[in-house]
């Protein structure tokens, strides 16, 4: 990143997925807002940067921000001349400044211990919709969130992305046996590499069952 720019990046959500293209706009809208109130003025915007294809609304970023806009970007952020970050603010006031900054840090940590209700029922969804995808990046993508935030959110719940796999491979596995499937044919079906690898899962899930 160019040492003369300041970014702001906007990331961590961590509810519906189908939801995160319109929670990005919002929060790069208020980003944008937000200064434009703090330092009276339209800035120049450099570029902005987006972590998912171009949608059907690609267009109207160029409007709004002015500036060069890529998609398909690591993270999503919003880039400004660093400069910017030394001027004088005209509505600076201390008082309300120590209020606003208390009543941020008391809403970080809210949203940073806040998991939605239906988190595991939703992951639990997409496996059953992916029983052969064993990577956690594209799983959790679909969730809209880090794989690091994920298992975080499970960890504070009792349980884990391994775990939860693994009860549904089980479930699957069981349903497919029922239907008199051959293991090598269930072994295929639940992107296990071979055979033994599937036996050997049958038999710890076995001992678990008798526990």
């Amino acid at each position: 990143m160019n040492v003369d720019l300041a970014r702001v990046t906007v990331g961590g959500y961590t509810y519906r997925a189908d939801l995160l293209v319109l929670n990005t706009d919002m929060c790069l809208a208020a980003v944008r807002r937000e200064i434009i109130d703090l330092i009276g003025r339209v800035p120049t915007f450099r570029r902005v940067g987006l972590a998912f294809p171009p949608p059907a609304h690609a267009s109207v970023y160029s409007d709004i921000f002015d500036c060069e806009v890529t998609f398909d970007t690591e993270e999503n952020f919003l880039e400004f001349d660093a400069d910017l970050l030394d001027i004088r603010l005209p509505l600076a006031h201390s008082i309300e400044f120590e209020i606003s900054r208390r009543a941020c840090e008391k809403r970080e940590f809210e949203l940073s211990h806040w998991v939605p209700a239906d988190l595991v029922g939703r992951l639990f969804g997409i496996m059953y919709d992916n029983p052969t995808c064993q990577d956690v990046v594209k799983l959790t993508g679909k969730l809209g969130m880090s794989p690091r935030s994920l298992q975080r959110k499970l960890k504070e719940m009792g349980t884990s992305f391994s775990a939860l796999h693994d009860l549904v491979r089980r479930d699957i596995a069981s349903r497919y046996l029922s239907e008199n499937k051959s293991t090598k044919e269930i072994a295929a079906r639940l992107g296990y590499k071979n055979t033994s690898a599937f036996s050997r899962a049958m038999k710890r899930w076995s001992k678990l069952a008798g526990d």
